[in-house]
């Protein structure tokens, strides 16, 4: 008898890890125009997208803003990020405006939509982190730049 409750109960936490896992990974997300999604990397519950760019063939392309609305510690706030897509996911430069104010202007990781590449990030109380940024993380500073 305790075989099969091990079995179910192994069962269980596998399929609920497995949607967790899936869905932090990111996802294909509706955007505010009709038959238009773009590549969320990391959705949070009740999240809306505005796109202020063109669609392709049902993807965000071109140049233009994204507006992410999303409930973080029970407040809805707003990111905006600015760039190029290409059939919904980001290539190139970005600029993030941050919730707090903070701005991103750099490279990212079109997959996982962290920080991956030369850029600088501007805390609203002025500090300036200018460099290499690999996963999210500041790895080292570009002199020069």
């Amino acid at each position: 008898m305790k075989t099969p409750l091990i079995a179910f109960c192994l069962t269980i936490a596998i399929l609920f890890g497995s949607a967790g896992k899936a869905f932090s990974q990111g996802r294909w997300f509706p955007t505010d125009k009709p038959n238009c999604s773009i590549w969320n990397p990391r959705p949070y519950p009740e999240e809306t997208a505005t796109w202020s760019g063109n669609c392709l063939n049902g993807r965000a392309h071109g140049f233009g803003r994204t507006t992410w609305r999303f409930l973080k510690n029970k407040k809805w706030v707003e990111r905006t990020t600015d760039g190029d897509l290409r059939d919904g996911m980001r290539i190139g430069r970005v600029t993030i405006i941050y919730e707090n104010g903070d701005v991103y202007v750099g490279a990212l990781n079109a997959t996982s939509g962290k920080r991956h590449g030369q850029g600088t990030y501007t805390s609203h109380n002025g500090r300036v982190k200018q460099g290499i940024w690999a996963d999210g993380n500041f790895l080292f500073a570009v002199i020069g730049v």
